[in-house]
């Protein structure tokens, strides 16, 4: 069954991983948008944890960023990261929902400036965090309330894309989305009164690819496969993404899945060979992962038997 297409519009745009609104390059870009190295550090270190499905240890960055920094955000948005990564890899219980929405609210809290880069882009996670929650649930009207909440924080940094390196992931995904939805359903897009242009979005995403910052350029190849395997309808390009993807973080069982997906579409498509790399089945082998994640992740490999 195909998703509708207002809802992958949705799906695609909110699922913007915190932690790649907050890298950037000092060697390029005049600061970075988390400004203790200290925080940065283990901000950074947690999230490719989770790429890696290494949940244990990225719990024990935001435990020592809740502890040794508690004053600041970054480790109560950390901690809705590893409560969203499990929530979407079965663990879905009360527990963890309850958990990364106090989280969400610590976070904004904690944000004192909210006036400065960094306050922005704090804001921004929050409400696309809260936003993905909704999706998830199904609670569509609120996913909209918080995007349109969030659509003068993003035009806020449009523009500004050559002194802070993630401003090429939201405004690429901006203009890319907002193009889709004006030429699928002009309502939609109306509702942001933003000129959007998607092959501008397109290559915003594809620069990433080439970036010097490893969660950068893991967000740029997840989001260019995802567009081009569900929006452009272009497996074979979107496979060069995947692969990346499955190379660099072989025990992701997500990334596994669509790769997975992506070879099934090739050879039932084009007939051609499922070649390069897969899945690698190790990441079952997993200690870092719950016996409900193992069941879960599974199942979700197993429907592209």
């Amino acid at each position: 069954m195909r998703i509708p297409f207002l809802k992958l519009i949705i799906t695609l745009f909110l699922l913007v991983d915190c932690a790649v609104l907050m890298a950037g390059n000092p060697s390029s870009y005049k600061t970075d948008l988390i400004e203790n190295e200290n925080i940065r550090l283990y901000f950074y270190e947690g999230i490719l944890h989770l790429y890696q499905f290494e949940f244990s240890d990225a719990q024990q960055d935001a435990d020592y960023l809740k502890t040794r920094h508690s004053a600041s955000p970054w480790g109560h948005v950390l901690q809705a990261n590893i409560h969203w990564w499990k929530i979407i890899t079965g663990e879905n219980e009360g527990a963890a929902k309850t958990g990364f929405r106090k989280e969400l609210d610590l976070a904004e809290k904690k944000t004192t400036d909210k006036s400065s880069v960094e306050g922005l882009y704090c804001l921004i996670i929050v409400n696309s965090l809260r936003s993905r929650y909704e999706l998830l649930n199904k609670n569509y009207l609120s996913t909209f309330v918080l995007l349109n909440r969030s659509k003068d924080l993003i035009r806020r940094a449009n523009g500004k894309e050559e002194e802070y390196e993630p401003y090429y992931l939201t405004q690429g995904l901006f203009q890319y989305f907002m193009a889709a939805a004006r030429d699928k359903m002009g309502l939609v897009a109306s509702l942001f009164s933003f000129h959007a242009d998607r092959k501008k979005g397109l290559e915003y995403l594809e620069r990433l690819t080439h970036s010097g910052n490893r969660v950068l350029k893991t967000e740029g190849n997840y989001f260019l496969m995802k567009i081009y395997l569900e929006m452009e309808n272009d497996p074979a390009h979107a496979k060069t993404y995947a692969d990346y993807l499955t190379t660099f973080f072989p025990g992701n069982l997500v990334f596994c899945y669509y790769n997975q997906k992506i070879n099934r579409l090739l050879y039932k498509t084009q007939n051609m060979m499922m070649t390069g790399n897969s899945c690698n089945t190790a990441g079952f082998n997993n200690n870092q992962l719950t016996e409900k994640q193992i069941k879960y992740l599974g199942v979700l490999l197993g429907k592209n038997k």
